[in-house]
């Protein structure tokens, strides 16, 4: 009865080995396994001492080999470093990436300003500059405001043109006109005309002038800021 007994439990000792996967990962750990799926990238298996239990995954990248019940073995060792290999060579690695510019920093960028990753206005800057209530970036915010009010001096270049044109008109008819013996002299409105041109050239500069002056002072106080917050 004993060796019977010796011989059914030796026989199910065998079978329980034999019946078993092994899992055998890269830093030489093993797993008792019942392997129920192999992809790409992971192998599904259930615990062999509790094959009713639930299922578990591991990254195919963390296994050498998998050691199945019939004798038949998968090595995944040489192909996931080659694969490895392929995606991160060592040259990769050794650039570094070119450090971004501070969220709280302003970047001109022609007639915007990079804030915060997005493009903003000059009004929103000033709003900006003046929540600092630092006071060299509040006057030069002031001044840049100023020299924006200046600038429209430039519109008036039309009416100027326009007028210079009625006393061109005028004057042309008071000298084409009788005056008793003679004919009228429009030299007062030919005057007339010459400074109106003369203030309507004058204008645009003086416009340009003031956006100049608008600009220099609105980059004077942005770099005050970068330099402070």
């Amino acid at each position: 009865m004993k060796k019977l007994f010796l011989s059914i439990t030796a026989i199910l000792f065998f079978q329980f080995c034999v019946a078993q996967d092994t899992i055998i990962k890269n830093n030489g750990d093993q797993i008792r396994a019942k392997v129920t799926d192999v992809n790409s990238s992971e192998i599904k298996y259930k615990k062999f001492d509790f094959l009713d239990g639930p299922n578990y995954t591991i990254k195919k990248s963390e296994v050498s080999t998998i050691r199945y019940s019939n004798g038949v073995r998968d090595h995944f060792e040489v192909q996931e470093r080659e694969h490895d290999a392929y995606v991160s060579p060592p040259q990769q690695q050794a650039y570094v990436s070119v450090p971004q510019p501070e969220d709280n920093q302003i970047v001109i960028r022609g007639p915007y300003y990079k804030y915060h990753h997005g493009l903003i206005k000059e009004p929103e800057v000033h709003d900006i500059l003046l929540q600092t209530k630092d006071r060299k970036i509040m006057e030069y915010v002031a001044k840049s405001k100023k020299d924006k009010g200046a600038q429209y001096i430039g519109f008036a270049a039309f009416p100027l043109a326009a007028l210079a044109g009625y006393f061109v008109y005028q004057g042309y008819t008071n000298t084409t006109t009788r005056v008793g013996n003679g004919y009228g002299d429009g030299s007062s409105e030919f005057t007339g005309a010459g400074i109106c041109a003369g203030l309507a050239i004058c204008c645009p500069i003086v416009s340009g002038v003031f956006h100049h002056m608008r600009v220099a002072n609105t980059k004077a106080a942005i770099k005050l800021y970068n330099e402070k917050y």
